[in-house]
């Protein structure tokens, strides 16, 4: 009797942890400070959010606000500047060009699968990118100048 208590308590113990929540993370830790403490880890795959009036959350993938150029800048001569701000976005996207606007730009934006889902000429100096229609998550936006790329954004909508 004694030994088929043990094996259901075994039995019991076993399963309840093959159901724990687990993953594997590429980084992570806490913080805290007199207001309260915030463990937080990166590489998750599934993400919740919850939002109230002066505070959100996001629970699940915690992807770092990194902001990087991509692309190797192969015509030094041209001196031309770009900017996209707020990155990371939650509706509306902008993109200022400034120094010549007399090649017809235009601009590309892609989700993360490659797949593009907006195109549209670039008329003024800075142009107003609507992605409130969007899903939170990783985008590129590739400015070109006719067949050439001129610079290539990363841009994250949450």
């Amino acid at each position: 009797m004694k030994i088929k208590l043990l094996l259901l308590v075994l039995a019991l113990l076993f399963f309840q942890m093959s159901f724990a929540q687990q993953s594997v993370n590429a980084s992570g830790g806490n913080v805290s400070n007199a207001s309260g403490s915030v463990s937080y880890s990166i590489g998750q795959v599934f993400s919740k959010s919850s939002a109230s009036a002066t505070h959100s959350i996001i629970e699940g993938v915690h992807q770092p606000f990194e902001i990087s150029i991509l692309g190797i800048d192969q015509y030094p001569s041209i001196n031309l500047e770009m900017k996209v701000y707020p990155n990371p976005t939650a509706s509306h996207l902008f993109l200022n060009v400034g120094g010549d606007l007399s090649k017809e730009m235009s601009y590309q934006l892609f989700d993360i699968s490659g797949r593009m889902i907006d195109q549209q000429k670039v008329l003024q100096r800075e142009t107003k990118i609507d992605l409130t229609a969007r899903n939170s998550g990783v985008f590129l936006l590739i400015v070109t100048s006719g067949n050439q790329k001129l610079k290539t954004f990363k841009v994250i909508k949450n």
